[in-house]
Formats: structure tokens, sequence, C-alpha cells
């Protein structure tokens, strides 16, 4: 049994990778980069035997977003309510052996394999525990006190992480979805708006659960535009949830190295060479998203961002709402990432069911009363959540 002591997650290009850089820069920590993303499909594969037995289910998927269908949903809430106590049958068994290996290949290499240490695997708990023990295996940092793992894309696994170990801390980064979303359209390969968007909500969603639940001590937001315009005070804060003190070497960018030990030049989409926390790329999504992608945006996103602080440029009532919902704007065909495969065809527009629970949402958030509960789970996933923002919305 490891006892691990940090685990970072958050949406994709939201600032993760910079804080676990400044948090590795630390001479006591050590800190893996996105090496277990086939950890984490293992287990959602596993969740999706346990809650629809006999049911097909495609392994290789991206991680799920749960809007929309009752399945989903239950998908999520099996996770939250069950954790990691589940043993893993021989199909996912055999999936995770053949694909534990090659994220962490493509993201962590320092590492080295995972697999040998997989043999007479319990179940979900025990991999994690192996895997936080692979974790600390970096021979770069071989004898760091202070380990742990950032992975992105999987806020609803902080929980049951949380759950499972009592010596853990987790920091969820988040950031404006609009940024997020310019930051991955200036690169060469793209995803559907709708698929980037759908994530930023659950990941956000699960935040928001995590802050107001249970384990919410050892639980800690960090907001990307806070952290680059004042680092040290972020930092700090960072480094008392966490257990480290402040050390100078977390806040000299131009010095900083990667997990394999290389210096790093950086995760920025819009330049290279990060010599210094950069508070000039808060606000670059207003020069690189058209009008359309940004009411698009502000139109899906602009409930849950307001719990962070967040301000939609276009309200509801200024938006072509049918328009955006029945003809979204699509990313290039061409351009897609290779490994969405066919989801991300299907990501790119909303169908008609869809098309509700976006509408329902807005009307929640413009503060009616909704009492179907599976409803609002179809929207919200949690409708604690539904009914906070409808409070907020009628108290306006």
């Amino acid at each position: 049994m490891t006892t691990p002591n940090l685990f970072i997650t958050g949406m994709f290009r939201s600032g993760t990778t910079l804080l676990g850089i400044a948090c590795h820069n630390h001479p006591d920590a050590s800190i893996a980069e996105d090496p277990f993303a086939n950890l984490f499909r293992a287990v959602r594969n596993q969740v999706h035997s346990d809650t629809h037995p006999g049911a097909a289910q495609d392994r290789d998927a991206p991680l799920n977003d749960y809007y929309s269908t009752d399945a989903e949903v239950a998908l999520l809430d099996d996770l939250l309510a069950r954790g990691l106590d589940r043993p893993f049958d021989p199909e996912n068994r055999a999936w995770l052996q053949a694909q534990a290996d090659k994220s962490i290949a493509a993201y962590a290499p320092e590492l080295g394999p995972i697999t040998p240490h997989l043999y007479d695997l319990r179940d979900a708990r025990d991999l994690f525990d192996r895997a936080f023990a692979h974790a600390a295996r970096n021979p770069h940092k071989a004898d760091a006190p202070f380990t742990g793992f950032k992975q992105v894309w999987v806020g609803e696994f902080a929980e049951p992480l949380l759950a499972a170990f009592p010596t853990l801390r987790v920091v969820h980064v988040v950031r404006d979805p609009r940024a997020i979303c310019a930051s991955k359209n200036a690169q060469a390969t793209l995803y559907p708006w709708l698929f980037m968007i759908r994530h930023w909500r659950k990941n956000i969603a699960c935040a928001w659960r995590a802050m107001n639940g249970p384990f919410r001590d050892r639980f800690h937001v960090v907001r990307y535009e806070d952290l680059i315009t004042a680092p040290e005070a972020g930092l700090r804060a960072f480094c008392e949830f966490s257990g480290l003190s402040l050390h100078p070497a977390m806040l000299d960018p131009s010095a900083f190295r990667d997990a394999a030990g290389r210096p790093w030049g950086g995760n920025s989409s819009h330049q290279t060479g990060l010599t210094t926390f950069q508070s000039s790329l808060i606000d670059k999504w207003r020069k690189t998203l058209t009008a359309r992608e940004i009411a698009l945006i502000d139109l899906l996103c602009g409930p849950e961002m307001a719990l962070f602080g967040y301000t939609p440029d276009t309200a509801p009532a200024d938006a072509d709402v049918e328009g955006l919902l029945t003809q979204p704007p699509q990313a290039d065909p061409a351009r897609l990432a290779g490994w969405m495969g066919a989801y991300g065809e299907r990501m790119q527009t909303l169908s008609p069911a869809e098309q509700s629970v976006e509408r329902l949402r807005l009307r929640v958030a413009a503060g009616e009363r909704v009492t179907d509960r599976a409803a609002l789970a179809r929207a919200f996933l949690f409708p604690d959540l539904a009914d906070s923002i409808g409070r907020g919305a009628r108290t306006a």
C-alpha cells in the first residue's frame, strides 16, 4: 500500500501541466505528467460492465461526459456511489493489460512499463495503489518524499480517489472554457467544439460537487487565471494545502525541468519558450475565436462559468439560440484528431434529444423551477447543482 500525496486534474489546456511542473521543480516533489489515461479508461470500462451487464461497449472510446441519457448518468452515479471497490472482469482485465503501457510510453516514458506490476491485481483501488507507486519511480527524482501525478479529463475520479486514499489531496485546475477551446483550436489537430464544451462542463460539475462533498478538506481548486497573474500567492496557497513549503524553484519557469529531467519550454499553444508566468495569455481567445464560436461556448457553458467567476460575453437573450443548437460551429473534419475516430464526427452536432437537454439547461439557468430529477441529471449531471444554479438565477 502506498501513501500518495497529490493528484492534479482538470480539463486539458487548463494549466494542469504548468502547476504540475511547478510542483515537480520543488526539490522534495516528484509529479508524473499524464501517465495513466488508459488506467482511468479501464475503470470506466468496468463501471460500464457493472452498470450495464452484457451491454456492448467500446473500450477504446474517449472518457464519457455523461450528459443527455439516463444510461450515461447511471455510469457516473455508479462510479461516485461505489467508487473503486470493483474487481475487473476478464475482458476488462485483458484490455487493461494490453493498453496500460501505451499512455505511459506516450507521456511519461521515464517511468517505464507498469504492466509488470499489475499481476494479481485485485480491483480498481488496488490498480491506483500501484499507479501511485509507479508514479513515484521516476529515476530523475528517485528519493523525493512527496509524490503523485496529474491527469487531465478525469475530474469525476477525484472523490473515488479521495475515498480510497486517506493521505491523498486533490487539486483541480479550472480555466475559462473559451481560452481552453481557443488553445486547442490553435493546434494542428482539432476536437469538436461540443466535445470540449461538454467535457469542460463535466469537470466543472465534478469540481463543484467535490468542493461541497465529504472530502472537501482534501480538495482544492486553482483558477488558472489567478495562478498566472499572482503566481507566488497561488503557489503559496497550493503548497499550504498540499503540505509542502513554497520553494523559490517553483517560481522561476525559465529554469523548470520536466519529469524526464529536460528543460521545459512551456505548454502554450500560442507561443514557445516560456520564461515567465504569462498573464498576457488570459484573453488571447478574444483574438482567435469567432463571434459565433464564443456565443456557442457562452450559451452552453454559461451556468457553470458563473460558479468560478467567468462572465459570458453573450447572454442567451442576445444569442441565436436555435441556430446554435441546430447548426453549431464545426471543427474542420479533415483536422479532427485521428484517435477520436467516428466519435469525433458524432460530436459535431446535437441530436434532437440533446438539443432538448440544452434548452432545459437554459430554462433552469433563467430561474425556471424544474422538479424532474432525472431530467436535471441529464442536463447538469447533479440535480443539486441545477438547484443551486436555479436559485442563483431567481435571487439575482
